[in-house]
């Protein structure tokens, strides 16, 4: 199975697929999964540092990771 996603609005009980999917299983049967958003979304963003003064990053965070680690990162044995 296949999916394609995009937005698009309803107009007259219809919804146009973008250009670049008109070809896209010309002539086959499709199935349709509309999602509709239950409100609008807020325009406002969260402000920045919400969670300041809240953690701590020791100084062993930024030490230099064992070798055994860095090869399990990379995939060696």
């Amino acid at each position: 199975m296949q999916a394609i996603e995009f937005e698009a609005q309803v107009q007259d009980g219809a919804i146009q697929l973008p250009f670049a999917y008109q070809d896209w299983h010309e002539g086959q049967q499709v199935k349709v999964i509309v999602l509709a958003a239950d409100q609008e979304p807020s325009p406002t963003q969260r402000p920045i540092g919400l969670a300041k003064g809240l953690l701590q990053v020791p100084a062993s965070f930024f030490e230099p990771l064992p070798d055994e680690l860095l090869d399990a990162f990379e995939g060696k044995s």
